[in-house]
């Protein structure tokens, strides 16, 4: 019997042609995240529908970078060289705009008081803008800034989980990531039971192992680096292990919340998928790929501003839809022009030359 099996040359063509369509999926995911996250902190306080689950899209965020890794990076990490210089394009990416964002949050509270009632110290200001506040005892400038170092934590993991990947059965490398963040987070719920949610939650990925092994591997299938039918056994028992980690906090003294990351951070991660594809249908056909491409970028500075006045809001109008709705679109619009700002930026002056 002859089969007939793709050509090399088509093979290829339908890589690129799943890469070029999946960048504005992409770039519509991050916005749809942000925008499930700032719904989140609008509804701490205005407590609207099912906002309480706004915060589970950080886990896309956490996926989003494992797959963007495997499709979208420039630099191929292969020794010690190319994984500083695959580093430093990430903080690259991510600082000078944060930076920025510090600066800004640091000169407003001196206009209106901050969330501690007085302007922020400089000593605080450079805590934040390192990304180090939460590790000293000091708050960020903006609650949501704890994300920063926790993202560029998943950055240095990325390349080794790669490796993992590639030279051991996936299924193996997921079950063990399970177990060991399991294991971490039961010390930090038994030593740290009053800070175990924000230790677990945003102090380090090696709490959400298994979503930092997710995002690697389904960037490996989208590159055809890895076979469907080992992507349809991984996922079934991610969502196994997701099932039993989210029951063991009936039995273990583990924070319902933090049991429950790798389950609802799926489910909110697929919902969002979904409405990005359909979005992306309904409107490739009439806006340019170069928006799409300004809206993913733009969801980092939205991210870092949107929490900003959510105080003043509230304490003004209360749970206003149509006030809260000015002021979504009202951080859109900024960070939009920081995301523009953030491109003209002349970061050859701070890569390392080239000898």
């Amino acid at each position: 019997m002859i089969l007939n099996t793709p050509s090399l040359a088509s093979y290829n063509c339908m890589i690129m042609l799943s890469k070029s369509t999946l960048s504005p999926i992409v770039d519509l995911g991050r916005a749809l995240a942000v925008t499930s996250i700032f719904y989140f902190h609008v509804g701490v306080n205005t407590h609207y529908p099912l906002s309480q689950y706004g915060h589970f899209a950080v886990g896309f965020f956490i996926v989003l970078a494992g797959l963007a890794y495997m499709c979208f990076s420039r630099t191929h990490v292969s020794d010690r060289s190319s994984y500083f210089r695959y580093f430093g394009d990430r903080l690259l990416a991510l600082f000078p705009i944060f930076i920025i964002v510090n600066l800004l949050i640091f000169a407003a509270s001196y206009v209106y008081p901050s969330g501690l009632g007085r302007p922020y110290t400089l000593g605080e200001l450079i805590l934040s803008s390192l990304g180090l506040s939460q590790y000293f005892g000091y708050r960020y400038l903006s609650v949501v800034m704890w994300f920063v170092p926790f993202i560029l934590q998943v950055y240095l993991l990325l390349p080794l989980i790669e490796r993992l990947l590639a030279r051991i059965p996936p299924v193996i490398v997921l079950i063990v990531a399970f177990l060991l963040s399991f294991e971490l987070t039961m010390i930090v719920s038994v030593q740290y039971p009053w800070k175990a949610i924000e230790i677990c939650c945003s102090w380090s990925p090696i709490f959400r192992l298994p979503e930092v092994v997710l995002g690697v591997f389904l960037g490996m299938l989208f590159s055809q680096r890895a076979r469907l039918p080992s992507g349809i056994v991984f996922l079934a028992v991610y969502i196994v292990a997701s099932f039993c980690l989210l029951q063991s906090a009936n039995y273990y003294p583990i924070p319902e919340v933090v049991a429950a990351l790798p389950c609802a951070g799926l489910i909110l991660g697929v919902l969002i998928t979904v409405i990005a594809v359909l979005m992306f249908v309904a409107l490739s056909w009439s806006i340019h790929i170069r928006s799409f491409r300004l809206l993913g970028n733009a969801s980092f500075p939205f991210f870092l501003i949107h929490g900003v006045a959510i105080r003043f809001i509230y304490a003004k109008f209360g749970a206003n839809v149509f006030i809260w709705l000015g002021y979504f679109l009202v951080c859109w619009c900024a960070s939009i022009i920081l995301a523009l700002f953030d491109r003209l930026l002349p970061r050859h002056f701070f890569a390392p030359r080239k000898k």
